[in-house]
C-alpha cells in the first residue's frame, strides 16, 4: 500500500488597497484628482475617450441618435418598395421622433405620440400625411400600445393644429 502526499500552498495575500480604483492617466503611471476627494478616471461609453474634468458632469449616453444612425434610418425605410411615398415619410418622421427622445417602452407610447403631434403635427399636415398618421394610430391601437383615448387626445391636437394653420380637409 502506498501513500499518497498532499501538498498544499496558501499564498500570501496583498494587502487591501483602494489602488484598484484608481486609473493611470498616462504611461507614466500619475493620477490627478478631477474632484476633491475623487482620484478614479472615468471614460466616455460610446468613445471610450477618457472624460477631461470640464465633462465630468455631462453624460455621454445622452445622444441616443448619433447623425450615422438618422441617416441609416432614413435610407433604410426609402428602400422599402411596398410602402407608399407618405408612408415612407411617416415612418421616417415617426422613427426619428422615437430614436431622439429614447421611447423604449410599450407604456411611453401614449406619451411618444402626444409628443409626436407637437412636435410634427404641421409636418405632417403640411405633407398631407394625417390620413397615413391615423393609420399609424389604429395600428398602435390594434397592438395594444395605446388605447382609444390616446387617439381622441392625438387627432383632437392635430385638428386644433390644423384650425391655427387655417387648413381645412
Amino acid at each position: 500500500m502506498s501513500k499518497s502526499l498532499l501538498f498544499y500552498c496558501r499564498p500570501k495575500r496583498p494587502e487591501c488597497t483602494l489602488l484598484e480604483f484608481m486609473e493611470p492617466e498616462n504611461d507614466t503611471q500619475i493620477n490627478r484628482q478631477f474632484m476633491q476627494g475623487h482620484n478614479r478616471l472615468y471614460y466616455h461609453t460610446w468613445t471610450t475617450q477618457p472624460v477631461t474634468p470640464k465633462e465630468i458632469h455631462v453624460d455621454s449616453e445622452d445622444e441616443n441618435d448619433p447623425v450615422w444612425l438618422r441617416q441609416k434610418t432614413v435610407k433604410m425605410i426609402d428602400e422599402f418598395t411596398d410602402v407608399n411615398e407618405g408612408e415612407k415619410e411617416l415612418m421616417k418622421l415617426w422613427n426619428l421622433h422615437i430614436m431622439k427622445y429614447n421611447f423604449i417602452a410599450d407604456c411611453q407610447i401614449p406619451e411618444a405620440c402626444e409628443k409626436f403631434v407637437e412636435n410634427h403635427g404641421k409636418e405632417v399636415i403640411l405633407q398631407n400625411l394625417c390620413r397615413n398618421f391615423i393609420l399609424h394610430m389604429v395600428n398602435l391601437f390594434d397592438f395594444s400600445l395605446i388605447g382609444s383615448e390616446t387617439i381622441h387626445r392625438t387627432l383632437a391636437l392635430i385638428e386644433r393644429i390644423k384650425e391655427e394653420m387655417g387648413v381645412s380637409d
